[in-house]
């Protein structure tokens, strides 16, 4: 199974222990993201607050929120993903992921044919369309989290990185 590193790090896991190595090589710092998996994928940010873990299953695009002190968890979703054990989706706290059509992702809805740069991307590579909605969704959720007061700061590391894997 493919795993993806923030820092730029590709490649082939073949055990739930290179699953954990993977995971446990996540820092605030340098190394704050991680993509397991192909069309369907889980992925997590680390930040100074905390994780944010979000999984896409077909049309089921959705994210959840956790505490440093559930780092087990996180790691737990991961090597059940890696063994196709999706019981986790079943688990408390997980909300939808807004996808494209928002007020400025330019995505006119109804439309059969692209209408713009985003939409073509979404024709061409809807995987890689829905890692980059994913992406920009972790760094909203950052941010909406940080105006309710769930955090005062986000980590330097993770910031920049959402921002260069966005552009």
């Amino acid at each position: 199974m493919r795993c993806e590193m923030e820092n730029g790090k590709i490649m082939e896991i073949s055990d739930q222990n290179q699953v954990a190595s993977a995971f446990s090589s996540l820092s605030e710092r340098d190394n704050s993201f991680l993509i397991l998996g192909g069309d369907d994928f889980v992925q997590t940010a680390l930040s100074d607050e905390g994780y944010i873990v979000q999984y896409k299953f077909g049309n089921e695009f959705m994210e959840k929120l956790l505490a440093k002190s559930e780092q087990k968890n996180v790691e737990n979703i991961l090597i059940n993903f890696f063994n196709n054990d999706y019981s986790f989706k079943n688990e408390d706290g997980w909300s939808p992921v807004e996808v494209g059509g928002g007020q400025d992702s330019g995505v006119q809805e109804g439309t059969a044919q692209p209408q713009n740069e985003e939409e073509t991307d979404l024709f061409k590579d809807p995987v890689g369309f829905l890692k980059k909605a994913g992406k920009q969704a972790l760094k909203q959720g950052i941010s909406q989290n940080i105006k309710r007061g769930i955090g005062k700061t986000v980590n330097k590391g993770i910031g920049g990185i959402l921002k260069k894997i966005i552009k």
